[in-house]
């Protein structure tokens, strides 16, 4: 036999935890998490420069979530610290590109009306 039971039985201990949902959930969250970087590389290809789009940061935001609510079913410091800042991050930078949209539609909608805004600070 090519494996023990005791080996077998070792790898399945670590890969289930004490429950598989808890297993695919982490995994499922960390996919996220990496996935921001695929879909970040894919659009900086497809347009030929670096972007970051905003999806980026909702694959951050729910991978980062995800990832911050395993660490904390498995109780170990380092996860739970490393991963309390992204989700906050990706919150705070949702935040200000919803921030500076509203803004452009505020000056686009002046613009439109003849109401210009002299506000230089705003630009497209």
């Amino acid at each position: 036999m090519l494996l023990s039971y005791d080996t077998i039985r070792a790898v399945s201990d670590w890969f289930i935890a004490d429950h598989w949902l808890w297993t695919a959930w982490g995994l499922a969250g960390q996919a996220l998490f990496t996935g921001r970087f695929v879909l970040q590389w894919w659009v900086s290809e497809k347009l030929g420069k670096s972007v970051i789009p905003v999806q980026f940061w909702y694959f951050s935001l729910f991978g980062g979530i995800m990832i911050f609510i395993y660490s904390l079913h498995v109780t170990k410091l380092p996860f739970i610290l490393g991963s309390v800042a992204t989700p906050l991050i990706a919150w705070r930078n949702l935040r200000l590109i919803r921030k500076h949209r509203q803004e452009l539609a505020a000056k686009l909608a002046a613009k439109e009306s003849g109401t210009e805004i002299l506000d230089e600070s705003v630009k497209p």
